[in-house]
């Protein structure tokens, strides 16, 4: 087993290494793209095919790399269980549902297994250089909406009609804003504002939260513009953290108090009053957790206590029998079960922690990464990986750098 948590000290890397890490950074990227999603209303999504084809020559020329310098499995644990989550919702299927090979989603992953830890920390900073760009775009379309501003674009449904024709993509090619009626928020080139928040705010912790960085300024901002719930909670939490273990609980009380207070006040922008909507509390339950419909959560309530929760129903079981509202860890625990989803959750949770070298705020990344799982349980795709070991290996090099 290679020690890369000694190696990622070493930021020298060699041309091989750089090529390595950029073809890597560019396969993340694309893996990321909302054009990936097959219910993409998005015009791009007829060029899907040529994301694909370069995410293929990618890693074709990584892995034609990494044999001229000796293929080795430098993340056991990681391979291991990332072909055994694979192996899970291939081949555990529902009713005969047709398996998903999924093959460009396994490759990528698995050959971030075999990659040295500075090549993984050098495509973690590529990709974090992508995010500031379409951020920074994204601040500007979205500015130029707001003020009336008209800058090329093209007006689409947000995923058809299935949501209304109140929901609208504006697409300015670089980025994206969604639209309902006064409600907007800025999207990236993600699917969802929540899924670009969620990113947003998990690289602005891989850097400690610090805003004295121009490109962390940016993140930042562009993160308070998705109007994200699973961005603001994300922050808030780990400024909860910083306040604990540096003792500073009257911020905490004080945060607590204009919590309330704001949820209190009504304010004539949609945007703040439907976000302070969501991180207000319901029946005892946060209103941001609303991934699920009534049925679905009718049917987990007596499904979780029964001996199929073990093993899951299979893959395509919500599907076919017409669950809407599926967005939860709960489906993943309807239909791959309570053994596989806890396998592999605590699988990376465990990898996180080995990384973090028993550093404090890489393990609190860690944690926050899967806290994310609650309401955003599909994490087996490559940016995910890459943000979360590349996260870990950021805090931990540049911690010990700072020492």
């Amino acid at each position: 087993m290679i020690n890369e948590n000694k190696a990622i000290n070493d930021f020298n890397l060699n041309h091989i290494e750089t090529r390595q890490s950029k073809l890597y950074a560019i396969i993340a990227i694309l893996s990321t793209l909302a054009i990936n999603h097959a219910d993409s209303t998005l015009p791009e999504r007829s060029y899907v095919w040529i994301a694909h084809a370069i995410t293929l020559v990618c890693l074709c020329v990584c892995w034609l790399l990494l044999l001229g310098n000796g293929l080795k499995v430098r993340h056991t644990r990681f391979f291991f269980l990332s072909l055994f989550w694979y192996i899970v919702i291939t081949f555990h299927l529902y009713n005969n549902t047709s398996p998903n090979w999924g093959i460009l989603t396994l490759l990528p992953i698995l050959t971030l297994s075999l990659l040295k830890g500075r090549v993984i920390l050098n495509s973690f900073a590529i990709y974090r250089k992508y995010l500031i760009a379409i951020s920074a775009f994204g601040i500007f379309a979205y500015l130029s909406f707001a003020f009336g501003i008209n800058i090329p674009h093209i007006v689409c449904p947000y995923y058809g009609t299935r949501l209304g024709d109140s929901f609208l993509y504006y697409d300015y090619f670089l980025s994206y804003i969604v639209v309902e009626d006064t409600y907007i928020r800025l999207c990236g080139l993600f699917n969802e504002p929540g899924y670009f928040g969620t990113f947003l705010s998990l690289c602005l912790i891989a850097d400690k939260l610090n805003l004295r960085k121009k490109g962390n300024l940016v993140l930042f901002f562009a993160g308070c513009l998705t109007f994200s719930a699973a961005f603001f909670i994300t922050i808030i939490l780990y400024v909860t953290y910083l306040c604990i273990i540096k003792r500073k609980y009257s911020i905490i009380i004080w945060a607590i108090i204009i919590v309330v207070m704001a949820n209190n006040i009504e304010f004539s922008n949609d945007n703040i009053t439907r976000l302070l909507g969501r991180l207000s509390f319901t029946d005892g339950k946060l209103s941001a957790i609303n991934r699920t419909g009534e049925a679905l959560e009718r049917f987990y309530s007596t499904y979780i206590t029964s001996p199929q929760a073990l093993f899951g129903l299979g893959n395509g079981f919500l599907s076919q029998n017409n669950f809407v509202g599926n967005l939860s860890y709960k489906s993943y625990i309807i239909e791959y079960g309570i053994i596989a989803c806890s396998v592999y959750w605590i699988g990376l949770l465990i990898i996180g922690i080995k990384y973090a070298k028993r550093n404090s705020y890489a393990i609190a990344y860690t944690i926050l990464f899967l806290v994310n799982v609650y309401q955003r349980p599909t994490i087996f795709v490559t940016g995910y990986m890459l943000l979360l070991i590349g996260g870990v290996y950021n805090i931990v090099c540049h911690s010990s750098n700072n020492k």
